[in-house]
């Protein structure tokens, strides 16, 4: 996906944000692209990808003789969840997670409508794995569970019981 190319003729220096829902790009001050910028390629030809694997960032500059760095750089990926019918939901009645924003350590409950055991699992948000528990299920269900040092952040929760699933995110602080 091409971000931008050829833009701002001579002009110096880009501090932006791309996003599908940005402004136009249009040049002018210092830095010449600022902002929150629409791509010149949209970001969601991404959609439907895995977030897993190598990103690669190609820069070219074609003006010769003027130099150039990169300072910094990152990515973000965002993630939607996908809409769950009732029958997904049936088995989480009155269903909580709190305190959100937290310290690493929180409460789910709920009343489950399954009798089978229930599991919990908790990934950061680059999809690894830090906690995957399994209870015994007695109806009303409520457990305190601890991420230990987990750095501030997003986490995904998510709390199986039987054949429903239900994902929630917290937020570290």
């Amino acid at each position: 996906v091409q971000l931008f190319g050829n833009a701002c003729d001579d002009s110096d220096n880009a501090e932006a944000t791309f996003d599908d829902s940005g402004a136009p790009l249009a040049c002018g001050g210092t830095p010449a692209i600022s902002g929150t910028i629409e791509p010149a390629q949209p970001l969601s030809s991404f959609n439907g990808e895995l977030p897993e694997g190598e990103w690669t960032l190609q820069v070219s500059d074609t003006f010769n003789q003027d130099g150039g760095s990169i300072n910094s750089w990152s990515l973000t990926i965002c993630t939607t969840q996908e809409a769950t019918s009732g029958l997904d939901n049936i088995a989480f009645n009155d269903f909580t997670l709190y305190p959100n924003p937290n310290n690493g350590d929180f409460t789910v409950q709920y009343t489950s409508a399954t009798g089978s055991d229930i599991t919990v699992m908790v990934h950061d948000i680059r999809g690894r794995r830090l906690l995957n528990n399994t209870y015994r299920n007695a109806g009303v269900f409520e457990q305190t569970l601890s991420l230990g040092a987990a750095e501030a952040g997003v986490y995904l929760v998510t709390i199986q019981d039987s054949d429903s699933r239900i994902t929630k995110k917290i937020m570290v602080q």
